[in-house]
Parts: structure tokens; C-alpha cells; sequence
């Protein structure tokens, strides 16, 4: 029996996956903001494009009076589910009460919200539900001149993933059934015991399960238990009085939402209402930024600062920030507030820098792209760049050593001998110093013959010869005029007459004679 159950709760449990689409068609689906109410079938939500959170209300049923008191109150949750755009929800209103016949209460509904319908994905084999809100416990009925047991609330309070229902009391006088648990967060309530005594006694409750409130014990025709309320898992129903007595009341069934909802007490009429959570950019101080004045290339101006504030009613999450248009390369972000959810009615700063990488005037647009069903939002952005920065000039250094002297070149090729011009005259003035003048006179003769070279330099020295004598000796001097002068100092007289003249120049440290035949007149 229990292979033969599993396997059938495997097939159910592949068929559920397989047509988990089929029970209901868009079209004929609610959408947007809307509330459900009891209509005895499922209904179906379709989330709208775009949409990836709801904010849901769930309230539980009422469990029902007896003759001899009020049904339990529901529970009320408050939840923010995640989902996915486009897709189908399942809505439950009001079922799974826990059954009892009068004058004995029925246990009040419990209210959710699905992924899957209850066709294709049944809460014993796959239980889909996101949001549970339990229902209240059903009164117990009154025997003559008594009460029946005051029932349950569906659960409530601040549990953060389930809320356990309260627990239903007993009877209150002669001979009677016991009250059934309240749902919890992994089992249903236990069912009531019914009395022992009277004639005849009473029967037990049943315990409640995934989604359904015990029944309210009633074999014996006596006092009734209340029914069990449903729930993410139902309170069992009371136990039945034994004659002359009083039932015992329903158990309340426990809740369910997703960490950080609220759970109370509801109205006691059982609904659930949807209203799509959106998030919505809007761009406040100042919505674009200009640069002003020209910024040098290669720089980094001052960032900017851009405030987003999300209006919308979901948590805005900020994917992307990028750079288009003309020039995006010339912005880029400083830093950035954004990186996690930003709540409703919260804000964020981004800061944007100019780095020009071109002069004139350069734009870009800076798009910030997130959860907004809107689309990205867009921020200007405009600058001017200006010329590479020049700085001061910097102080003239010391001269530095004065190199090596480098080494002699060689000597270039002889040029063609030119056309013969007319001789340089040279001034030679040879002034005696010897034999016995009174006064002493210096003779300023011109040099007149085939001489070829030129004095460029007073580091010369000069000597008259003619055959091994020497006649004179001295060095070149330059004279105002610009013309050289020869002065001599003789050491023999000298008459007319041709004569070797001798130079010795000295050229990078070295010594080079030349020898120039002249004619004194």
C-alpha cells in the first residue's frame, strides 16, 4: 500500500510539472492591482510585464459561531513576494475549513497566493504556496443550559517564516470535548479528545493537515467539536461532548509568509489583495551636468554629482552605468552609492569626473540602466577641452665641465691652385741693434714677392735668412688698419735683396714651419 501511494504521488507529481500552464489562459486572468473574495473556485493573477514584486494582503476566514459562542478571528499577513514577469499566480479565498455539523461551528478558511494550481500540483505532493494566511477555529456546540468551547484564532503574531495558530480551548462545563490544536509550522493541530463519560460518550476530533482544518468530532449525535481552521497547516477539529455536554472548539491554522512580513488578525472575511511593486528612477539635482571652462587635456576636472531617487514602490536595483554617445570616453564615474537596493522613496548619488581627450566641445550621455520598467534613464553630460597644460620654467642649471678635447682630424684633400692674384704686402719693419748708431731707427720696408701665405695669427714667430745666416728675428703683430705687421729685430744688416723668410706656427700644440721667399727693396 504505502509503494502503491508513493508512486502514485510521483505520477501526480509529473503531471503537475508537465502542465503546470495549462489551468488557466491569460486572458482569462486578473491583473494589475486587484483583490480577490471567496468565490468557491481558484482564481489566477497574471504579473504584469515588467513587474518582479508584489505586495500581497491575505486574510483568513472567520471559523464559524455555534449555539453557544463565537468562531475564531483569522489571521491577516502582509507579505512582498518575489516573481517573475509575465507569469501565472494562483489565488485560494477562503478554503479548507474544517467540517462539523450543527449546531457545532465549521472551521474558517485559510486564503494563499501559488505558483501552481491545485489541479495539477496538490499540497500532499507539491506545495507551491508563497502566502498562507490561516484561519480561525470553529466554536463547539452548546449542550442545553451550556457553552461549547471558545475556538481558535488562525495564527498570527511576528513569526518570521510561520506563525502557529492559537490553540483552541476546551468545553467549559459538564461533561465535555476537548479542544483541537492549533496549527504549527510543520504539522497540523491535534484533534480534540471527546468526552469519556455520558451516555453515550463523544468522539474525537480530527487533526488538521497541509492546508485543511480537522473536522469537529460528531459520531454520537451529542455536542459537536468545532471544526479545525485551515492553514499552511489546519488546527484540528474539537472533540465532540458526551450527552448532556458541550464540544469543544476548532484549533486556528498557522500562517505563512516570506522573512520580515507581518501577521495579525484580520476582519474575518477572507480576500487577497495583489498590487504590483514597481520601481521608477527619477533624476533630481540637477539631471545634467555641464563642465564648465576649459579643461587642459590630460587632466581630471572636479566630479559632479548626480542624484537618483527611486518613486516607484519597489526596490530599485541599478544594473548599469554606461557612456554613449560622442565623446564617452572623455567622462567616467568617481564614485557611486548605488551598488545595493535603493527603497522607496530612498536616494543615491552618483559622481561624474571630465577627462578630455580631445579640445573644443565634447559630449556624452550617461545611461543608468535598472529594474525600472521605464528603461534606462539618461543624464547629459557636456565639457570643453582645453590645450595640454604648460607648467613654469624651471631654473637655467650650472654649466657643466668642459669635455675632453677631441682628437685631431685628418687633413682634407689639397684644393686646385687658384688663379695667380697680386702678392699680399706685408709690412716688415726690422729695426737695428747692432754697431755703434746714436740713434736708433726702425725701417719699415714692404714685403713684395711670390710669397703664398697668409698670417691669420699673431702666435708666429719670424726669421730673415738667406743661405745659413740669419738676418733678423721677431713675430707678427696686427695693426689698427687690420693689415700685419712683421717686427724683426736684426742681427746683421740688411741690405736689398731676396731672403728666406721662416715661420714657426703653432697648431693644436705642435710646432709647423713654412718657408716664404721674399724680395726686400
Amino acid at each position: 500500500m504505502t509503494r502503491l501511494r508513493l508512486r502514485l504521488c510521483l505520477l501526480v507529481a509529473m503531471v503537475a510539472s508537465t502542465f503546470a500552464a495549462a489551468p488557466a489562459s491569460a486572458a482569462a486572468c486578473s491583473t494589475g492591482t486587484h483583490t480577490f473574495t471567496a468565490t468557491g473556485s481558484e482564481q489566477c493573477y497574471l504579473v504584469p510585464s515588467g513587474v518582479s514584486s508584489l505586495s500581497v494582503i491575505a486574510v483568513g476566514g472567520a471559523g464559524q459561531p455555534s449555539n453557544g459562542g463565537a468562531g475564531g478571528q483569522g489571521a491577516q499577513v502582509t507579505a512582498q513576494i518575489t516573481v517573475t514577469p509575465g507569469s501565472t499566480l494562483y489565488v485560494e479565498v477562503g478554503v479548507g475549513g474544517g467540517t462539523t455539523p450543527v449546531p457545532g461551528g465549521a472551521g474558517g478558511g485559510e486564503s494563499d497566493v501559488r505558483t501552481c494550481s491545485e489541479a495539477m500540483c496538490p499540497l500532499s505532493v507539491d506545495d507551491t504556496r508563497l502566502v498562507v494566511a490561516g484561519g480561525g477555529g470553529g466554536a463547539g456546540g452548546a449542550g442545553a443550559g451550556g457553552s461549547g468551547g471558545a475556538a481558535g484564532n488562525g495564527g498570527s503574531g511576528t513569526a518570521i517564516v510561520c506563525q502557529a495558530g492559537t490553540t483552541g480551548t476546551a468545553g467549559s462545563a459538564g461533561n465535555n470535548g476537548s479542544g483541537g490544536g492549533g496549527g504549527s509550522c510543520n504539522a497540523g493541530g491535534a484533534g480534540g479528545a471527546g468526552a469519556s463519560t455520558g451516555t453515550p460518550a463523544g468522539s474525537n476530533g480530527s487533526a488538521g493537515s497541509l492546508g485543511a482544518g480537522g473536522a469537529g468530532g460528531s459520531a454520537n449525535d451529542n455536542q459537536p467539536g468545532g471544526g479545525g481552521g485551515a492553514g499552511y497547516w489546519g488546527g484540528g477539529g474539537g472533540g465532540e461532548a458526551g450527552r448532556p455536554g458541550n464540544g469543544g472548539g476548532g484549533g486556528g491554522g498557522s500562517s505563512f509568509a516570506p522573512a520580515g512580513s507581518t501577521f495579525t488578525l484580520g476582519d474575518g472575511t477572507p480576500s487577497v489583495s495583489i498590487t504590483p511593486l514597481q520601481a521608477a528612477v527619477t533624476l533630481t539635482a540637477p539631471g545634467s551636468l555641464t563642465f564648465s571652462g576649459a579643461q587642459p587635456l590630460q587632466t581630471i576636472s572636479a566630479p559632479q554629482s548626480q542624484t537618483i531617487t527611486n518613486t516607484g514602490t519597489a526596490p530599485l536595483q541599478i544594473t548599469g552605468l554606461t557612456f554613449t554617445g560622442a565623446d564617452p570616453q572623455d567622462f567616467l564615474i568617481t564614485a557611486n552609492s548605488c551598488l545595493g537596493a535603493i527603497q522607496p522613496a530612498a536616494s543615491c548619488a552618483i559622481s561624474v569626473a571630465f577627462a578630455p581627450q580631445g579640445s573644443g566641445t565634447r559630449t556624452a550621455t550617461l545611461s543608468i540602466v535598472g529594474n525600472d520598467p521605464a528603461g534606462p534613464a539618461s543624464v547629459t553630460l557636456a565639457g570643453t577641452g582645453g590645450q595640454l597644460p604648460q607648467g613654469p620654467a624651471g631654473a637655467t642649471g650650472p654649466a657643466g665641465p668642459t669635455g675632453a678635447t677631441g682628437p685631431a682630424g685628418t687633413r682634407g684633400a689639397s684644393g686646385s691652385r687658384g688663379p695667380r692674384g697680386r702678392p699680399e704686402q706685408i709690412e716688415l719693419v726690422v729695426c737695428p741693434t747692432h754697431g755703434r748708431r746714436s740713434t736708433r731707427r726702425c725701417r719699415t720696408r714692404l714685403l713684395s714677392g711670390r710669397t703664398r701665405s697668409t698670417i691669420r695669427s699673431a702666435d708666429i714667430r719670424v726669421s730673415l735668412v738667406r743661405g745659413q745666416v740669419i738676418y733678423a728675428t721677431g713675430h707678427a703683430v696686427l695693426t689698427r688698419a687690420g693689415r700685419w705687421r712683421l717686427v724683426l729685430q736684426d742681427r746683421r744688416a740688411v741690405a736689398a735683396g731676396r731672403y728666406a723668410l721662416v715661420y714657426r706656427v703653432r697648431v693644436h700644440r705642435r710646432l709647423t714651419t713654412h718657408r716664404e721667399t721674399i724680395t726686400i727693396a
